[in-house]
């Protein structure tokens, strides 16, 4: 209901800083729809929802809108499509947190630029928003590549901010066995 109403108020507003609003609204609405429907694993809904809202005249709203795309790419399984997405928002926002996160753990998942990924996963560690995941990926990442202790280090640092995950504590346990620390 609201999506029509936003049209039809864009094509017949004149006047720019209204227009501009007014997009910025709609794009909000149009990125809100895109993630329930992701939520809800309607990916070719969030995709056109995620489309329609690139084409608007908001860059805010087009770097949210390349990012939900490349989301969803990930979640269909389409690493290769969803790096490109990451790579795309890097380009208009370099320290978006999310896009280094998943494009540098695309990165680790198919040992491309591992050093340069575990910086970056290193540093969104500290990030409010990326911290506990980033520690989570750089733990699998350490423990991928046959560093044991270092997985060690990072799954204690990532059990810290999610002590119920019961799959991080059977990881962290793995990690502590390769490393031959069973005081771990």
């Amino acid at each position: 209901k609201v999506l029509p109403m936003y049209r039809s108020l864009l094509a017949a507003t004149q006047d720019p800083e209204q227009r501009q609003a007014l997009t910025e609204d709609y794009g909000n609405a149009l990125l809100t729809l895109a993630r329930k429907a992701y939520d809800a694993d309607r990916y070719d809904e969030a995709t056109a929802r995620y489309d329609e809202a690139a084409r608007l005249d908001s860059p805010k709203v087009s770097v949210q809108a390349k990012l939900g795309r490349a989301n969803v790419a990930l979640a269909q399984g389409k690493g290769d499509l969803a790096y490109q997405g990451y790579q795309s928002v890097l380009q208009d926002e370099p320290l978006n947190p999310e896009a280094r996160l998943y494009g540098a753990k695309i990165d680790l998942d198919n040992y491309r630029d591992t050093e340069t990924a575990l910086q970056t996963l290193t540093e969104l560690s500290t990030d409010s928003v990326t911290g506990a995941e980033a520690r989570l990926f750089l733990a699998e990442a350490y423990r991928q590549l046959g560093r044991p202790q270092e997985a060690l280090e990072a799954f204690e640092r990532a059990a810290g901010q999610a002590p119920i995950d019961k799959a991080l504590w059977l990881a962290m346990a793995d990690a502590a066995q390769k490393a031959k620390r069973p005081d771990k």
